[in-house]
């Protein structure tokens, strides 16, 4: 059971309700008290704000290697009449799908949407 209710449930955030960043982390201050917020607690306030889109996050369980579908990336590009040069990788960056990062090529949800062979299993939750 929360605290602090207001800033752990969506839609339900007043402003004086706006956590805090410090060197310990991010707290949260009601009144006289402060409390330090979790990862997840962090997490779900930006969501909540409604500044960070579920398309735009990205997702960490997709692997380019195993579940990108070259097929659709072809039908999108076909569909909407642009020629290609580049490899896929370059393409979906430039689509702002996917970014490059030392682990490899890491996907945004709405790529995981568009181009996953099976993106039913990547979406697990809908956003609210």
């Amino acid at each position: 059971m929360s605290h602090y209710p207001d800033a752990r449930r969506p839609g339900n955030i007043p402003a004086w309700t706006k956590p805090y960043r410090c060197k310990g982390g991010f707290f949260l201050r009601v009144g006289p008290n402060t409390q330090k917020l979790s990862r997840d607690e962090v997490v779900r306030f930006v969501l909540a704000e409604g500044r960070h889109r579920f398309d735009e996050q990205m997702n960490s369980e997709f692997r380019f290697e195993t579940d990108f579908n070259a097929d659709r990336l072809a039908r999108f590009l076909r569909l909407a009449d642009i020629g290609h040069e580049a490899d896929a990788g370059e393409i979906l960056q430039s689509l702002d799908c996917a970014r490059l990062t030392p682990a490899g090529l890491q996907f945004r949800q709405a790529g995981v949407l568009f181009f996953a062979k099976h993106p039913q299993r990547f979406i697990k939750d809908r956003p609210s």
